[in-house]
């Protein structure tokens, strides 16, 4: 009978033993656990305040480029005019009709860097403070444009705005201000289309114009600037056009590459 109980005692000490160690160790786990999830928690803290740095960062690069296109820009367009000027008032002198022809060009370069600064200035005064969600930016850009160009213009979406990221946007709304103004300016248009299309897996952009087209594209700064900017993203961008039929780029942005910052989408 003591042999029984001895035995009995021992296995009830066994377990409440077992038990003992079995809530210490779930102890430690929690204890580990809570400083897993604060370690969690500033790490999603740093993410987000590095996202907010880079977001930051690309409004910053964004304006200084902004302004680099201005006097790149506006500032050789003031330098022909003042050039053509002083010719005008030369041949004002001797041959009146040569002279009224200079005073065109000079009224085109004006017209032209009118164009550049109001754009610009539209583009800055849209990335400050309650600026307007993206897409209805984009149509507002457009129908300004068409207004000032006599350029029939549209802009198709397909897929859900609310994927484009505020990192890419200014990317996107850049490239088809570019295309726009070589539409015009260099190809002569008179109708403009462009769809961006959201996927899964990337951002899509179709630009169509029915310019003068050429056989064979050549990039000169404005195209080179376009696929720097999409290059930055991860992404590409193709250029094709043949004479008499327009002009067609095309270029693809891979959404991977963003979706890290998804949390502050603005649609």
């Amino acid at each position: 009978m003591n042999l029984m109980f001895v035995m009995f005692c021992a296995v009830v000490g066994s377990l409440i033993r077992n038990l003992t160690d079995a809530r210490e160790t779930i102890s430690n786990q929690f204890v580990q656990l809570n400083g897993s999830h604060e370690e969690l928690r500033r790490a999603h803290e740093q993410l987000s305040e590095y996202s907010k740095q880079v977001e930051n960062l690309t409004v910053i690069q964004e304006r200084n480029r902004i302004a680099r296109e201005i006097h790149d820009t506006v500032g050789h367009n003031m330098t022909a005019l003042l050039v053509q000027i002083q010719l005008a008032k030369e041949l004002l002198k001797l041959d009146v009709e040569k002279g009224e022809e200079v005073l065109t060009i000079c009224e085109k370069l004006t017209r032209n860097s009118l164009e550049e600064i109001r754009l610009s200035v539209r583009t800055l005064r849209d990335d400050e403070g309650m600026q307007l969600a993206f897409i209805p930016s984009l149509r507002e850009m457009l129908s300004d444009f068409s207004a000032m160009s006599n350029m029939e213009t549209s802009l198709h979406i397909v897929g859900d705005p609310a994927m484009i990221t505020p990192s890419v946007q200014p990317t996107i709304k850049r490239v088809i201000q570019e295309s726009l103004t070589n539409a015009k300016r260099h190809g002569m248009a008179t109708f403009y289309k462009s769809t961006i299309t959201i996927l899964k897996e990337k951002i899509s952009v179709e630009i169509f114009d029915n310019g003068q087209g050429v056989n064979s594209v050549v990039p000169g700064f404005g195209l080179l600037n376009m696929k720097e900017r999409i290059q930055e993203h991860g992404g590409e961008v193709f250029f094709e056009s043949i004479e008499g039929k327009g002009f067609f780029i095309t270029f693809y942005i891979p959404l991977n590459n963003l979706m890290w910052s998804s949390a502050e989408v603005t649609g």
